[in-house]
């Protein structure tokens, strides 16, 4: 461990002697195997848990640099409805998405024949919404709804470093670290169709700084 922190080290200082004089091409395909890796070699993971939004990625090497693209999406949607079917007892719905990209440069640095290292900094763009609401009839057999609902948006920079252990010449293993700064907008809205008077929107904004560790796994296939 200490000698791949040194070398580590070491890489960072000669960096911009390194990436230049390299000059190569290929194209990777890169799997977040996180999910993979918790459930079925059970290494568990605590409260404090970050996992990386990025599920597909893709990345192009052109001489001595390369571009880097990156995309997670999630959906769910649930109903419960009441015991029986009683109409009085309301239903209970909610639906959420979220959508993560980035597209960044890269630089590259050779440690050894099976370890290397990737430098760079990526745009981030991200995206949620969520919507809870009940649905229930009231005396007179007319359907009562309430909602509470909340979208938001960040986007910004993330400077990165991407090690990566090279298996084969076309399989690797990588994880990252990032330093991640957005800047965001948040809207949770409340409606009830009883008493739309008492509807409210709620609009704030804000500035995020969060360095993610390197907790993500990534399956690399190169060709």
């Amino acid at each position: 461990m200490k000698k791949f922190v040194v070398r580590v080290f070491a890489a960072l200082c000669m960096f911009p002697v390194g990436a230049i004089a390299q000059d190569t091409t290929f194209h990777e395909i890169g799997l977040n195997a996180t999910p993979f890796v918790n459930q079925y070699l059970n290494l568990g993971a605590g409260t404090n848990f970050v996992a990386s939004p990025y599920m597909l990625t893709y990345e192009y090497r052109f001489g001595c640099m390369g571009g880097r693209f990156g995309i997670g999406a999630t959906a769910t949607k649930n109903t419960t409805n009441p015991v029986n079917d009683k109409p009085t007892e309301p239903a209970l719905h909610s639906t959420s998405n979220t959508m993560n990209l980035r597209l960044g440069v890269v630089l590259y640095k050779d440690l050894s024949k099976r370890w290397s290292l990737k430098y760079g900094v990526d745009g981030v763009f991200s995206q949620s919404a969520t919507k809870n609401w009940t649905v229930v009839s009231d005396l007179f057999g007319q359907e009562i709804t309430s909602t509470t609902s909340n979208k938001n948006w960040r986007a910004g920079g993330a400077p990165f470093i991407f090690a990566q252990w090279h298996i084969t010449d076309h399989f690797s293993l990588g994880t990252e670290v990032m330093a991640v700064v957005t800047v965001g907008n948040d809207v949770t809205k409340v409606t009830n169709t009883a008493f739309p008077e008492f509807d409210t929107s709620q609009k704030s904004s804000s500035v995020n700084f969060t360095i993610d560790p390197p907790t993500a796994l990534f399956f690399i296939f190169r060709f």
